[in-house]
């Protein structure tokens, strides 16, 4: 089983609410693409879908308000930031990774 599988398995059976670490905005994990990229539609986005960035490390999450205002690639946890990960034939670089959530609260 590929690690892409593996992680999409873990956060389905983990779709507790989260908060943005930044604002305590409430969201919940819907996916990790494992492409480096999230493919939303106008449907989505009506149904409060969207897109956050999750620590690989310390998994705190940050939601589309707050990440574009943050470092880019860097968590507060200061962890990974240097880090180079390959999965799936996508690099990524730095402490977080792009995250499908459903927005709870506006």
């Amino acid at each position: 089983m590929s690690l892409i599988k593996k992680l999409h398995r873990i956060l389905q059976k983990k779709a507790a609410i989260k908060r943005c670490a930044t604002c305590q905005r409430e969201m919940q994990v819907i996916g990790f693409s494992g492409s480096g990229s999230v493919m939303l539609n106008g449907n989505k986005f009506a149904s409060n879908i969207g897109t956050a960035e999750q620590c690989w490390e310390c998994n705190r999450i940050y939601c589309d308000r707050c990440y574009p205002n943050r470092p880019p690639n860097t968590c507060v946890c200061g962890r990974g930031k240097g880090k180079v990960r390959h999965i799936g034939g996508v690099t990524y670089r730095g402490s977080l990774r792009l995250m499908k959530v459903k927005y709870l609260s506006c």
